[in-house]
C-alpha cells in the first residue's frame, strides 16, 4: 500500500506528524482488510495439527466432500477433502478444490465458523452427485454457525454417500451434537437440520432429541426415522418398509392418514389444534 507524498520543504515535526497519521491510517485499513478476509467463505488446512478451518460469509453456504476414483475434481487425488460454496460443484475446471493438502488420512478435525446476525449453511456432502466418499469417524467436528437466532436460519445438513453402494447409515442428532456413522461433532447456532438424506440402505435417522426443524429422508431401504418436537418437521420414507417413531413421547400422539403426525396436545385424535404438532409424512411409512 502506498500513500501520496506532497513534495516540498517540511519541518521534522511536520514530517513526524504525517508519518504517525499515515501509519495510523495504514493500521486502520489493515484491520478492516483483515476483518473482510476473515469473513470470506474459505477453507484452510494446517498440516502441523491436521486441522481444517472453514469460515462462511454472511448468507453463504459451504460444502465439503471426499474425492474418490469417480473424479469429483480432476485436479485432486482420491481421498482429498474438497471444499466449495457452490452446491455439488467441486470441479472448477482450472485448479484443485482440495482444502490445502487435507485428506481423509491426515485430517484430525474440521472447525466451521459462521457469522453473527446472518444466516449461513453448512453441508457434509458424502453424496456429491453420486461420486463422493465418506468422511472417516476419526475426524472431530466443531460447527458454530453464529449467534443469529431465527427459525430455519442457520442450517446444517448431510447427504449420504451410498446411492450405488447401499450402506446402513446411523445418524443421531441433538440441538448441540451429532453422530454420523461414528463421526461425532458439536453444534452451536444451528436453527434447522435441512436436510439429512440417508440414500440406499436401512438407515436410522434419530432426531428425537431435537427441538429445531428437521428434514429427514430415508429414501431406499427399510428406514427408521424419529423426528424431534418441532411443529412441522418433514419426514420421507420412500421405497422399502419404513417406520416413523414417536416412541420417546410421553404425551398423546396422532398419526392421520399416514400423512400428518405429531403431538396431539388435547388428545382428540388430530394434529389441527393450537399447541399440536403437525409433521409432514412423505413416501410410504408402513
Amino acid at each position: 500500500m502506498s500513500f501520496l507524498r506532497r513534495e516540498g520543504h517540511r519541518s521534522k515535526a511536520g514530517k513526524a506528524v504525517v508519518t504517525v497519521l499515515a501509519l495510523g491510517a495504514f493500521q486502520v485499513l489493515a484491520v478492516v482488510g483483515a476483518g473482510a478476509a476473515a469473513a470470506a467463505t474459505a477453507c484452510t488446512y494446517n498440516p502441523a495439527t491436521g486441522a481444517i478451518n472453514i469460515t462462511i460469509d454472511p448468507t453463504d453456504t459451504a460444502y465439503v466432500a471426499v474425492e474418490t476414483s469417480g473424479n469429483l475434481d480432476a485436479e485432486s487425488p482420491p481421498g482429498a477433502i474438497l471444499f466449495t460454496n457452490s452446491a455439488y460443484d467441486y470441479e472448477n475446471g482450472a485448479s484443485s478444490t482440495q482444502c490445502g493438502s487435507a485428506s481423509v488420512s491426515n485430517t484430525t478435525s474440521i472447525v466451521v465458523l459462521g457469522q453473527p446476525s446472518a444466516d449461513e449453511g453448512f453441508f457434509i456432502d458424502e453424496w456429491a452427485n453420486d461420486l463422493g466418499g465418506a468422511f472417516p469417524a476419526t475426524i472431530a467436528w466443531a460447527i458454530d454457525m453464529g449467534s443469529n437466532s431465527t427459525p430455519f436460519g442457520d442450517t446444517f445438513g448431510w447427504w449420504g454417500s451410498d446411492t450405488f453402494n447401499p450402506t446402513d447409515d446411523a445418524v443421531t442428532l441433538t440441538d448441540t451434537t451429532f453422530d454420523i456413522n461414528g463421526g461425532a461433532g458439536t453444534l452451536l447456532g444451528v436453527e434447522s437440520f435441512s436436510y439429512f438424506y440417508g440414500g440406499g440402505g436401512d438407515d436410522v435417522l434419530d432426531a428425537s432429541a431435537v427441538t429445531k426443524y428437521v428434514d429427514l429422508e430415508g429414501v431406499a431401504g427399510d428406514d427408521w426415522i424419529a423426528p424431534g418436537s418441532f411443529d412441522g418437521d418433514f419426514l420421507e420414507g420412500d421405497a422399502g418398509f419404513d417406520t416413523v417413531s414417536y416412541a420417546t413421547r410421553t404425551t398423546c400422539t396422532a398419526v392421520v392418514n399416514a400423512v400428518d403426525a405429531g403431538l396431539d396436545a388435547n388428545c382428540d385424535g388430530d394434529n389441527d389444534d393450537a399447541g399440536d404438532e403437525e409433521d409432514t409424512l412423505s413416501g410410504a411409512f408402513e
